[in-house]
């Protein structure tokens, strides 16, 4: 059973890695980065929604407690985390918020010690620091001056790692009360209402008369939200969510191999250790 949990963690940050190719795809077709986060949830809302109404109908009504439960998560875990990062990217560049956003687990393992009582082991310590500290390297990519130390852009990043650390948390707590894939499914659509007051209507409806964006825009809905948060959900039903947050951070390195392959991107040598840290951290989380 662990080992199924953590094949579904590792495969969720594989296919979260789709992310930032598709996103830099749609940035160069026009969109501005809410217009992306917007698109991501919404299309990720429509297409799993599409996907679950097989369950039945039965299946996909709520009660009030959980139509509240969606809207903690659509607004905290999907669409505070987007405004966060993106504005974290804004002022402090797409490093310093990618960096800050991994620091998720760190505050998914604060909060389960507290909330559902996890002993952190040594191992778990150790796991998730060479982990971080292998993003550090794999982000950073041997340019240490791209970095932009802005108080308000570190503040908006770890907003970010604060908000996406609490998605696990979240998800675990309604496990056996609700269907987490329905309840996730809805809290996308909430989400993309939030982030649909930072876009412009107008520009949005202009830009869905380009079949690339759509297209584009699908596959963005799909991948990196859809399927992935749906594989992370597997992996906590049989794994700790703090052991799952830090396989699934295979995402960086994922990241940085796509970028590589297709966005021609070159990864030094910094890079390469950045890899064999985060693979390393990913092996001691398998330790007790």
């Amino acid at each position: 059973m662990e080992r199924k949990g953590c094949f579904f963690a590792l495969l969720a940050g594989v296919v979260w890695a789709t992310m930032g190719g598709l996103g830099v795809v749609l940035g160069g077709l026009g969109l501005t980065p809410y217009e992306i986060a917007f698109n991501r949830l919404f299309f990720g809302f429509l297409l799993t929604a599409i996907f679950l109404c097989k369950k039945g109908k039965d299946k996909l009504k709520i009660d009030k407690k959980g139509f509240i439960y969606i809207l903690i998560i659509g607004i905290i875990t999907q669409a505070c985390t987007n405004i966060f990062y993106y504005s974290s990217v804004n002022i402090s560049g797409s490093i310093v918020a990618t960096l800050l956003v991994c620091t998720g687990p760190l505050f998914t393992m604060i909060f389960s010690s507290f909330i559902f009582k996890q002993k952190l082991t040594k191992f778990n310590l150790i796991s998730l620091a060479v982990t971080l500290v292998g993003c550090l390297f794999v982000i950073v990519n041997g340019d240490i001056k791209k970095i932009n130390f802005d108080v308000v852009g570190i503040g908006f990043g770890i907003l970010s790692g604060i908000t996406y650390g609490l998605f696990p948390i979240f998800s675990k707590k309604l496990e056996g009360q609700y269907d987490s894939e329905v309840i996730t499914s809805y809290a996308f659509g909430v989400g993309a209402i939030v982030v649909f007051i930072f876009c412009d209507f107008g520009s949005l409806m202009s830009e869905y008369s380009n079949n690339n964006i759509i297209a584009t825009s699908l596959l963005l809905g799909l991948l990196p939200t859809g399927i992935a948060f749906f594989l992370f959900l597997k992996a906590i039903n049989y794994i700790p969510v703090v052991k799952a947050s830090i396989i699934s951070l295979v995402e960086i390195p994922t990241t940085a191999i796509i970028g590589t392959l297709f966005l021609n991107e070159v990864i030094t040598v910094s890079g390469g250790v950045g890899m064999f840290l985060v693979l390393g951290g990913i092996w001691i989380s398998k330790f007790k």
